[in-house]
Formats: C-alpha cells, sequence, structure tokens
C-alpha cells in the first residue's frame, strides 16, 4: 500500500511537467522564428498596431529587418481589417501615424498586393521595415514574407539614400 501511495504522489509531482511541453505547431513556429533570425530578421511579440492606447494585449508579432544605412526620417504604418486611420491610394489599406509621398505608392502597392492574408500590416520606424502577421508555420508563406521585406527595405533605403 505504501508503495501505491509513492506511485500516485510520484504521478501528481511529475504530471505538470508534461503540460509544459510544446506542441507540434508551436515548435513549427519556433523554427521558423529561428529561420527568421538566422535571415536577419528580428521577431518580436507587440500590440496591434491600430490597438488604442487602453488596449494592452499583445496579439501580433512583428517580423522587421532593421536598417543597413541611413534610417528614414518618416515613421508610417499601412494597415488593413480595420477601420481606424486614415484611407489610402492601396486598396484595402489604411495609413496609421504618418504616410508616404506619392511617389511610394506605386511600389508599396505592388509589395502589399500578393501578400499572405496572413499579413495586417507594413510599419516603417527608426528600428527598420516589418510585417505584422499572424503567424502559420506554412514555409512558403515565410519565404514570400522574407522576400518581400528584403525587397521593401532595399527599396526605402534606396529612396532614403537618393533624396
Amino acid at each position: 500500500m505504501t508503495w501505491l501511495a509513492m506511485f500516485f504522489g510520484l504521478l501528481v509531482v511529475i504530471s505538470p511537467l508534461f503540460w509544459v511541453r510544446s506542441t507540434p505547431q508551436e515548435r513549427k513556429i519556433e523554427a521558423m522564428r529561428t529561420l527568421a533570425r538566422q535571415s536577419g530578421i528580428h521577431v518580436a511579440l507587440q500590440k496591434r498596431p491600430d490597438a488604442k492606447k487602453n488596449e494592452t494585449g499583445i496579439e501580433a508579432v512583428c517580423y522587421r529587418l532593421p536598417w543597413r544605412v541611413n534610417r528614414p526620417d518618416h515613421t508610417w504604418v499601412l494597415h488593413r481589417f480595420s477601420d481606424r486611420g486614415k484611407q489610402s491610394d492601396i486598396s484595402g489599406w489604411r495609413w496609421l501615424n504618418g504616410e508616404v509621398d506619392d511617389y511610394w505608392i506605386v511600389k508599396l502597392g505592388s509589395v502589399v498586393e500578393n501578400l499572405p492574408k496572413t499579413v495586417s500590416a507594413v510599419v516603417c520606424d527608426s528600428a527598420g521595415v516589418g510585417f505584422i502577421w499572424k503567424e502559420t508555420h506554412d514555409e512558403v508563406v515565410f519565404g514570400v514574407i522574407r522576400g518581400k521585406l528584403y525587397d521593401l527595405r532595399d527599396f526605402i533605403e534606396k529612396k532614403t539614400t537618393n533624396a
């Protein structure tokens, strides 16, 4: 009987350890974040870009490429899936915290036009340029996001350097 009590006591102590194990989806997302970091992309949890000041929940993930050269003087957020902000010339997207000159609209439009539906915002600030998205563990989607991030950073840095 003592052995049985010790066995159940040990089960009670060990069982919570099995609850903290990550799921297969969590392991895939962590592997994707590692791949992103190896590509020079910073991954950070943050509030939604259209969140009000009293909305403090960390609900978004930003994959951001830091600047290599001069930082742009402007800061802006282009987002979708919310009515907050100012209407943009790019269908389905709205401006928050600034906007860009007209000659940027064509390039931004081409970048956001084929973004996966899981991307909710494009962010440009002193830290770099990034996409806020609801992560999936799909490597094809990540490849699209990574390619468009590099393309957009190159465009912004070239415009900033030539301006």
